[in-house]
């Protein structure tokens, strides 16, 4: 494993192993931005997916301080109160890259409410991207972030694929874990 300081994020481990063929492994920490009924989602406009707003857990930080950076770069928002609701443990093979990578990945999924105020801050944020705007989104290119209804999300395609079914029915008080894709 290569060695890493503080500043590197378990993604560069993630690319090196990738590069050397070997098998992955990833921890990635996201929210489920919630308001009336609507999840706020990335949509990856190359492949036509969408998945939450979260990212690699940096070494030396927590989950829940790498959802809160996370959500902080993507959108603007400050968390306050978030809690864990699902622990996402999936393998699957890597489609997207020529390496053919096995990859096992951990999300840590934590739920925000968000107020109305919290959610006009953030659709100025989306507008400001759409824009040009420089103050906008650190979304990656190719991407943008979108409200989307509980109830439509069946007929998209999200990451992870329990979700759109699981948002329809109240969300567990204690984390729940669910697995995808093992042997």
């Amino acid at each position: 494993m290569p060695k890493q300081n503080s500043h590197q994020s378990l993604d560069l481990v993630w690319e090196e192993a990738a590069v050397g063929g070997a098998d992955s492994f990833r921890l990635r920490s996201a929210a489920l931005l919630i308001h009336a009924q609507q999840i706020l989602l990335v949509h990856n406009l190359v492949h036509d997916f969408y998945y939450t707003v979260g990212g690699a857990v940096r070494h030396g930080e927590s989950s829940l301080e790498a959802v809160a950076r996370e959500v902080r770069e993507e959108t603007g928002l400050t968390l306050r109160h978030s809690r864990l609701v699902f622990l996402y443990e999936v393998f699957y093979q890597d489609q997207l890259s020529e390496s053919d990578l096995r990859c096992h990945e951990i999300n840590l999924f934590y739920l925000h409410e968000l107020t109305q105020e919290e959610r006009t801050r953030v659709d100025a944020k989306i507008h400001e991207t759409k824009s040009g705007s420089e103050r906008g989104l650190d979304l990656p290119s190719g991407e943008t972030l979108e409200w989307l209804d509980f109830a439509a999300l069946s007929d998209k395609v999200v990451f992870p694929s329990f979700l759109p079914d699981r948002l329809l029915r109240p969300l567990p008080e204690q984390f729940e874990h669910v697995v995808e894709g093992a042997n």
